[in-house]
């Protein structure tokens, strides 16, 4: 058994509601905000000494929305009524949320429980594979660890893994103990590693959570640097409040098999052991049957 975390702590949130105009910029040179779905262009040339931040709802601006260009004032409102991709939508989402949203759904809903565990394992064919939604963000972290082991080394396990993740680490840590010590007290073999992701202040933010790590588990974290580049992994596993802690149990192929969020309960743990058990009779009767195969191919062959 294995259980693998993942946290973070970012001090500003992805899609930005105001852009600073550089200097060098002339007109008709465009500005690129968010991965090239909303691009903005200054209306008229300003001079080093009127180098200013216009807000985007304000500055007259160019937005590539659905392959189509549009000249307008209100950039994003008008972002908001074209988005029509699954990147656009999300942005939307987040636009139409604004910056505190999930704080606020955190006061109103405090133990983060915006959805329920299912007491049954997803399907393989319907489960998606974890690794697939961190690729694209992996490559810019640049971890200065002091194990020396990265997510896919600690993913690669033929066995079930339980992945905690968080994007704010400090403010997520009691529903992270609350599914990571019942875990390893129930499983205490298992090796634990803590992924801590950070961009700026990562000096002062990694001392902070220091002093929450027991030094047991210290040399078995890592520190990744590129926060700022998991937005696209934060859609791709439906990561809806930045201050939670989800829970994802993957089985030997890195599937996940099981979610949860928030605190976790005695109902939710139970289930989680039992979703472990499973998976391992699962394992089990696949190894049987690839022995059985591979037993009746020896036979057949010795046989011909």
């Amino acid at each position: 058994m294995r259980h693998f975390a993942l946290g973070g702590s970012a001090p500003t949130r992805p899609g930005l509601l105001v852009c600073r105009v550089p200097s060098d910029l002339r007109p008709g040179a465009a500005a690129p905000l968010t991965s090239g779905s909303l691009r903005v262009r200054p209306p008229f040339w300003h001079g080093p000494r009127h180098m200013h931040t216009p807000l985007l709802g304000v500055l007259p601006a160019q937005a590539t929305i659905g392959g189509r260009r549009h000249e307008h004032w209100g950039t994003l409102k008008r972002f908001k009524e074209l988005a029509k991709t699954p990147e656009e939508l999300a942005l939307k989402e987040e636009l139409d949320k604004g910056y505190w949203g999930d704080a606020n759904e955190l006061l109103k809903n405090r133990e983060g429980k915006f959805f329920f565990a299912v007491p049954k394992l997803t399907p393989k064919k319907e489960a998606s594979k974890l690794l697939d939604a961190i690729p694209a963000s992996l490559p810019t972290y640049k971890p200065f660890d002091f194990s020396k082991v990265n997510i896919e080394e600690a993913m690669h396990t033929k066995a079930p893994t339980l992945v905690l993740v968080t994007c704010k680490r400090m403010f997520a840590t009691a529903m992270l103990d609350s599914w990571r010590k019942p875990f390893e007290a129930e499983f205490p073999h298992l090796n634990c590693y803590e992924q801590v992701g950070y961009w700026w202040f990562g000096g002062l933010f990694r001392m902070f959570a220091a002093k929450e790590i027991e030094p047991s588990r210290m040399n078995k974290v890592l520190y990744y640097n590129g926060i700022r580049k998991t937005k696209r992994m934060r859609w791709d596993l439906n990561i809806k409040n930045r201050y939670c802690a989800y829970a994802f149990l993957c089985d030997e192929d890195g599937l996940v098999r099981w979610r949860a969020v928030g605190l976790a309960n005695t109902e939710e743990l139970a289930m989680l052991n039992k979703m472990v058990n499973k998976l391992q009779q699962e394992k089990g009767v696949s190894s049987s049957n690839n022995l059985a195969s591979r037993s009746g191919l020896e036979h057949q062959q010795k046989a011909d």
